[in-house]
């Protein structure tokens, strides 16, 4: 939504339409970005946090800074905007340092709303997904992430998932796992 919510905002704002909306958005922008679109009515953002170590950041490829994420989420709690923001955690590039790292921001800043941590899963497209040879892309299997209660187990044939369990080369080892877990 970054390309044209701005835009979105203004033309709200100045027709006085008040309009329930989630986003999805990358960190990046300034302090009065955030506050047009709370003024627009948007109520719920997922910001494209992904991690709050700096190393875990740029081996991510990112493009954005910690304080980035972190700013963005002191502005959020401010407006009034539920944030569906998430952290990345088993990331392939990541290390021991980065999860205890994570631990740490997270742990300061207990005034924000609450980070979603999610487990890596490898995606279509993404840069580690680009540099698998063909053999291995073939090879992947596909993850499981959403589950079901019981009583609607009937509509699993309908889920589609789009991501991938990592494969070996991207497998982590017992010490970073037990450090994120």
């Amino acid at each position: 939504c970054d390309t044209w919510a701005e835009d979105y905002a203004r033309h709200l704002i100045e027709e006085r339409v008040l309009y329930d909306a989630f986003m999805e958005m990358r960190a990046h922008h300034p302090e009065t970005f955030w506050t047009m679109l709370a003024l627009s009515g948007v109520v719920k953002l997922q910001i494209g946090v992904e991690a709050v170590s700096p190393h875990l950041l740029t081996n991510m490829a990112k493009g954005t800074k910690v304080i980035q994420n972190l700013k963005t989420q002191k502005y959020l709690r401010e407006l009034g905007i539920i944030s569906a923001s998430n952290l990345i955690t088993h990331h392939p590039r990541s290390n021991v340092e980065d999860a205890k790292e994570t631990a740490r921001i997270v742990e300061l800043v207990p005034h924000f709303q609450a980070f979603e941590p999610n487990p890596f899963y490898l995606s279509m497209g993404s840069p580690l997904y680009n540099k698998l040879d063909p053999n291995e892309k073939r090879a992947l299997e596909v993850a499981r992430v959403v589950s079901l209660p019981e009583h609607l187990s009937w509509l699993a044939p309908y889920i589609v998932d789009f991501c991938f369990e990592a494969p070996p080369s991207l497998q982590i080892n017992d010490e970073l796992r037990a450090a994120w877990d």
